[in-house]
């Protein structure tokens, strides 16, 4: 539900995750609703949220990667610095997570909104997202 609350999933995905971390990425609801409205993609959580925060992954060792990136999951939500979240279960599902990063330029050029801010974050991935 702020800013703030992103920083924090920001610190505990870099702490708890360390080197498997490839990627952070923000983005705000005006960028996450563009992509829904305008491009029909369709959104991982149930919820519309102020603030997303993804994270993608890649490391050597997929058991140890999962262990990690399960235990980061369970400290974010008990930090309540994430209110709701899903981690993608398949290529599939990354890659759809994945695209609405990248069609994010897309959608709000859609709606004539132009912006020289670029997002960053996302593989094996991770939307946690907070509301209060």
């Amino acid at each position: 539900d702020s800013f703030d609350n992103v920083i924090k999933c920001y610190r505990l995905s870099r702490q708890c995750l360390g080197e498997i971390v490839s990627a952070c990425e923000f983005m705000d609801s005006l960028c996450m609703t563009s992509v829904y409205d305008n491009l029909g993609l369709a959104s991982p959580l149930e919820d519309n949220h102020p603030f997303y925060f993804l994270v993608e992954t890649s490391g050597m060792n997929q058991e140890h990667d999962m262990e990690k990136l399960e235990t980061c999951i369970e400290r974010v939500f008990e930090t309540e610095c994430a209110t709701d979240g899903v981690m993608a279960a398949s290529r599939d599902q990354a890659k759809h997570m994945m695209s609405l990063r990248e069609n994010i330029a897309p959608a709000l050029k859609a709606v004539a909104l132009t912006t020289s801010m670029t997002c960053h974050c996302l593989s094996r991935i991770c939307i946690l997202s907070s509301k209060r």
